[in-house]
């Protein structure tokens, strides 16, 4: 099974590195095979975007997206899942109001 975790972004210069280092240290279930993550930025006004792009590089399991106008959470949630190529989907919260920790077990 492949995993995509949606990340809706907007304003998260301080945490959105500590929250990706999270993510990606997370040990999945043998259940996913393969994993990608899609952080959609709703047109921050900080640097979130380009501590994203810097932290993706060299990293082709993750993809950057940027919406030009600011469209709300929902809308970042849907970018990403139509960008999306996972048989299964999660939306983590920039902020780590949700704790990726938890990811496993929700899967």
């Amino acid at each position: 099974m492949k995993l995509s975790i949606i990340i809706p972004l907007y304003n998260e210069q301080d945490l959105i590195t500590k929250t990706l280092q999270k993510v990606v240290e997370v040990s999945l279930p043998d259940v996913v095979t393969t994993f990608e993550i899609i952080i959609v930025d709703d047109c921050s006004n900080d640097n979130s975007y380009k501590i994203v792009d810097e932290f993706i590089q060299n990293k082709s399991y993750i993809k950057l997206l940027k919406h030009t106008v600011n469209q709300g959470k929902g809308a970042a949630v849907r970018t990403g899942l139509n960008a999306s190529e996972g048989d299964v989907f999660l939306v983590q919260d920039a902020d780590l109001e949700l704790s990726p920790s938890d990811i496993p077990l929700m899967i």
